[in-house]
């Protein structure tokens, strides 16, 4: 065991999550005094110290979010420490063998693998989920299944196949790994992460570098939202990226290209802020290409072009709005092409639309309107596995599904009050702010996974032109963080998240619909 250092007594979990409470609180109480002395037209007061206070605490959100790699490990320092190797798993293994295993193979063959190691009686103990069904099936029939994975795969393949099961099952908690929501990513991704992956063994030093791929992805949404936007909205960004707990590193951090999406939706809005909508275009088209949600983004920029045409009494598309519809066509004859060789073919997609109904089940840790409807205290996991139900997951599902079909009425008249709320503010706002608003339909229309909630921090683009919206969601982020500290079951968590999530786009599109613009000049132009 690694003896313990000096850094290591004081940095625990505990000391960590007061820590981050307390950088959102401070972060929050900066940008409120900003927006207090903004309104009083004392906004030079303080500055250079406001200014220095805002950029420190925004450097420390920014870094809080690896802040795993702080933290002491029982473990002997390696070099995969701070890798997410069970995501990694599935990011690594689905692109580079989606030709033989599609959406729903990996877990069967992975046991056809073991059982080539000699681990046959291991496989057979095991409850595996059936990629399928998302249901949990005995291992006997897993090895009954897998009898024919073999067939799939040429003789050199399934060699390295074989080995790279063996390499992850060596490092990893591997019957939690295979009870897992498998591989999910869009063709279209599978064009990178099958490049990345390689047809060579797995090693060690491949899987560090692909790991610190989303890095640079993350340092590059920093430099365009700088760019865009100026350095203190970044910082507003970085307070809420850096705090909130839906997001943290251990969901997706540590692994293969899974802020890919996060950097195309970020340069989407940056680009068409800057007035470049040829690039923007293809910027959220590829966003949507790569995880379906960012396509929404377009969806603001549609309410705005239809109230266009109500107002103007025919059809017409504004220069942008042509170049924006260019952008997305052009990325779609590039990337489509570009994927058929790693499986983007048209029964892929069919597969992957499949897959995604199936990924569509509910789950404690989803986010959104959808989630909170079917969210009832008396009926969570937690209490029907403590009671020994049989199938206790199936049977909460069922509840879940049932109670979300009852409450699907006031669903229908959320989504409706927010597209009135939508379509009043996209006629008023400029582009980049009209697909922030299409955003908000991703939030009452959808569950997803709580970390693709990261999406929000592009609501903080909004601080220069509203600086109450940028406050409030740093606000999201500490009180976030308070009701993890007083909710641990994740059920209850995201139900009290998506509570928040629904209120705040909510509040978005009224603030953006009837309030003035607190931006100043610089806002009504569109510069930084």
């Amino acid at each position: 065991m690694r003896p313990a250092t000096g850094r290591n007594r004081v940095l625990d979990r505990e000391t960590l999550t007061s820590f981050t409470l307390g950088l959102a609180l401070v972060g929050t109480a900066l940008l409120t005094l900003d927006l207090v002395l903004h309104r009083r037209g004392a906004a030079h007061r303080l500055r250079r110290t406001r200014d220095a206070g805002l950029a420190v605490v925004g450097l420390l959100c920014a870094a809080r979010w690896w802040a795993p790699l702080w933290l002491p490990s029982p473990e002997p320092a390696h070099a995969l420490q701070g890798l997410n190797l069970s995501d990694a798993f599935h990011y690594y293994m689905g692109p580079k063998y989606f030709e033989e295993l599609g959406y729903t193979k990996l877990y069967v063959c992975s046991a056809a693998a073991e059982v080539e190691r000699g681990g046959g009686a291991a496989v057979a103990k095991r409850v595996y989920r059936d990629l399928e069904t998302n249901r949990p099936v005995p291992g006997q029939r897993v090895l009954a299944e897998a009898r024919s994975c073999r067939e799939r795969f040429r003789p050199d393949t399934w060699q390295v196949f074989v080995h790279d099961v063996h390499w992850f099952r060596q490092r990893l908690p591997w019957e939690t790994t295979l009870q897992d929501w498998g591989y999910n990513a869009t063709p279209v991704w599978n064009t990178a992460g099958a490049l990345l992956a390689g047809s060579g063994p797995v090693t060690e030093r491949q899987l560090v570098w692909l790991a610190r791929l989303d890095t640079a992805l993350l340092l590059a949404c920093a430099a365009l939202i700088a760019w865009a936007f100026g350095w203190r909205t970044l910082c507003v960004v970085s307070i809420f990226w850096g705090t909130n707990p839906a997001n943290v590193h251990g969901w997706t951090g540590g692994s293969i290209l899974r802020q890919e999406w996060l950097l195309a939706s970020v340069a989407g809005v940056c680009l068409l802020r800057k007035q470049l909508p040829l690039a923007a275009g293809a910027a959220i088209t590829y966003a949507a290409t790569l995880t379906i949600f960012p396509g929404f983004l377009a969806v603001g920029i549609g309410l705005q072009a239809i109230a266009g045409w109500i107002e103007a009494r025919r059809i017409s598309f504004s220069p942008t709005q042509r170049r924006l519809l260019l952008g997305a066509a052009l990325t779609l004859a590039v990337v489509l092409p570009a994927a058929l060789p790693s499986g983007g073919t048209p029964a892929a997609w069919a597969s992957f639309v499949a897959n995604s109904r199936i990924d569509s089940a509910p789950s404690p840790n989803n986010m959104g309107l959808p989630a909170l409807l079917a969210y009832d205290r008396a009926q969570r996991l937690r209490i029907f596995e403590l009671g020994d139900a049989p199938s206790a997951s199936e049977v909460w599902r069922e509840a879940r599904e049932r109670t979300l079909a009852w409450r699907r009425p006031l669903q229908v008249v959320l989504v409706a009050g927010f597209l009135a709320l939508a379509f009043g503010a996209a006629r008023r706002q400029p582009e980049w702010v009209a697909a922030l608003l299409g955003l908000g339909f991703v939030v009452l229309a959808f569950e997803l996974s709580c970390y693709y909630y990261a999406f929000l921090l592009l609501f903080g683009l909004l601080w220069p032109r509203q600086r109450s919206l940028g406050i409030a969601l740093c606000g999201i982020a500490a009180t976030s963080l308070w009701l993890a500290e007083r909710w641990p079951d994740p059920e209850d968590l995201f139900a009290w998240l998506s509570l928040l999530a629904v209120v705040y786009v909510a509040a978005v599109a009224a603030v953006l619909r009837f309030a003035r613009s607190e931006g100043g000049a610089a806002a009504s132009r569109g510069g930084p």
